[in-house]
C-alpha cells in the first residue's frame, strides 16, 4: 500500500483527509479516535453510528465490516484491517 500522507495527530485535535473510492487510510492512536466519514459529492450523507451497528449486527466493529451512511443507508467505508487488541 502506498503511502500518500502520514500525519501524528496531537491529543485533542483533528484533520481531514479525502479518501476515493478503492484508497485506504489507517488509523492508529494511544487513544479514543473520533472518526467522521462524509461523501464529497454530497455531505448531507454521512457516516451514522446507529445504522452501522444494525446493519454489522454488533456494536464492537472489526475486519470486514462496513461504516453505513444515514441519508441512504449504503455502505460508506469497509475495515479492512483491525489491529486492535
Amino acid at each position: 500500500m502506498e503511502i500518500l500522507e502520514e500525519v501524528v495527530m496531537p491529543n485533542n485535535t483533528g484533520k481531514s483527509f479525502i479518501v476515493k473510492k478503492g484508497q485506504r487510510i489507517r488509523i492508529s492512536a494511544e487513544t479514543i479516535v473520533d472518526c467522521v466519514v462524509f461523501n464529497l459529492d454530497n455531505l448531507r450523507e454521512r457516516f451514522d453510528q446507529a445504522r452501522t451497528i444494525v446493519h454489522n449486527g454488533k456494536i464492537f466493529i472489526s475486519t470486514g465490516d462496513k461504516l453505513y451512511s444515514k441519508l441512504l443507508n449504503r455502505p460508506m467505508m469497509t475495515i479492512v484491517e483491525d489491529t486492535y487488541t
